[in-house]
């Protein structure tokens, strides 16, 4: 073998051995890459990022205190994600249903910012749990045909099924009215991928199976535990 070709090989060798230390190194930065962006974690907003969410709620409020509702643009404040595992317009035809139909009108009397609590990024993307108060009218109605007995007894137990479901909130009732009031956990969501800077979805709790259909399995899990 002349000197050469030795000196060739030693350098082939080199090489391949610093490929390989480069292959690994390209590995385990990877690696690193894909476990930073896998892990939830807790972060505190910027002022800015405050200002926005106030800001957010404020028009949020705005919008469904309107004595004549526009239902789209309500549902321009929903995380868009939700979306993709039901139609807009089939959530707008939902909440059009929810506020006015033949047995019922739902009427926000009073909504409020009350604190921003804890917030977690994962992905770049923040998830922000925040607390408002709310005052709500249920107001029913009797249909034309119905016995005052029926109407009572239909009104009474809608009144159950409320105390039932809002166990921490105040609830009274007057005649045909259903009156609650109480304090509401809702999500902010900052995500860059769409063209608004917040978002908002409803925030609820052992409902990981409902999360992890549009968002990520982490997430899911993170938000409907008792940490967060």
């Amino acid at each position: 073998m002349t000197q050469e070709i030795f000196l060739m090989n030693c350098c082939l060798k080199s090489i391949f051995k610093m490929k390989k230390h480069l292959i690994y190194l390209f590995i385990f930065l990877a690696a690193f890459q894909v476990n930073a962006q896998e892990t939830v974690t807790e972060t505190t907003l910027t002022k800015k990022q405050s200002k926005e969410i106030k800001k957010l709620f404020k028009n949020y409020f705005k919008e469904l205190h309107k004595a004549s509702k526009d239902y789209d643009k309500i549902m321009d404040f929903t995380y868009p994600k939700l979306f993709t595992i039901t139609s807009k317009s089939d959530k707008v035809t939902q909440i059009k249903k929810q506020f006015n139909n033949s047995e019922m009108t739902i009427k926000f009397d009073k909504m409020e910012l009350n604190e921003i609590k804890k917030s977690i990024r994962f992905n770049e993307v923040t998830y922000t749990k925040v607390v408002y108060k709310s005052e709500t009218t249920f107001h029913f109605i009797k249909k034309e045909k119905e016995t005052e007995a029926n109407f009572d007894s239909y009104v009474y137990e809608m009144f159950k099924i409320l105390k039932k479901q809002f166990k921490s909130a105040k609830i009274t009732r007057d005649g045909e009215n259903i009156y609650l009031k109480g304090t509401k956990e809702i999500l902010a969501i900052q995500n860059k991928e769409f063209k608004k800077d917040w978002y908002l979805l409803d925030l609820l709790k052992n409902s990981k199976d409902y999360y992890a259909k549009f968002l990520p399995d982490e997430i899911a899990t993170y938000i409907s535990s008792s940490k967060f």
